[in-house]
């Protein structure tokens, strides 16, 4: 990871620390897996954070991911970071004393770096969710949950061989999110 992308990481993790000051009874944060299928690019396995701020049944959530390498070239001298960063409402409910489910979305911002050359803008774009919560203990869940984003950029011209003009590039793909929930 350059510095660039290091300054983003750090600059999203911070947000995450002063929403977290904002925290009301049923908030949470947690951590998790993340698999993400772009359009253009290539599925790819991350890691990523949430927090989550309100009470049932509505609650704001922040989530952000890191995917190292969304294309699988084999000369290996391009490769595409994405730091999707999610905020949106999401509207659940309990099914039973452990189980609740939810729904949401919102907007995405998505910090893109490509190294080995080029240049991408970071994109604004939207997301669609759906989850389930399986409440462990009284402060802990896993949860588990499906997003789609609709995200878009461009590739500008650059003196790579593979980029001879600019290459609109679509990011628009269906991910799932695993993992736990502090409460």
């Amino acid at each position: 990871m350059n510095a660039k992308m290091a300054t983003k990481w750090l600059a999203v993790c911070a947000c995450f620390a002063c929403l977290g000051g904002m925290a009301l009874a049923d908030s949470g944060i947690g951590v998790f897996g993340s698999y993400w299928s772009p359009d253009d690019a290539d599925e790819s396995y991350g890691a990523g954070a949430k927090l989550k701020l309100g009470a049932d049944p509505i609650y704001f959530a922040v989530r952000g991911s890191y995917f190292d390498d969304l294309i699988d070239d084999d000369a290996d001298d391009l490769d595409l970071e994405a730091i999707p960063v999610d905020a949106g409402l999401e509207l659940g409910g309990d099914l039973s004393d452990i189980i609740a489910i939810y729904a949401g979305g919102g907007a995405t911002y998505t910090f893109l770096n490509v190294d080995g050359g080029g240049d991408v803008d970071d994109e604004v774009g939207w997301y669609a969710e759906a989850g389930l919560e399986i409440k462990l203990t009284d402060h802990l869940c896993i949860f588990g949950e499906a997003i789609w984003r609709d995200v878009e950029g461009t590739v500008e011209n650059d003196d790579l061989d593979e980029i001879t003009s600019d290459v609109d590039l679509d990011l628009s793909g269906f991910g799932v999110n695993v993992g736990l929930l502090l409460r």
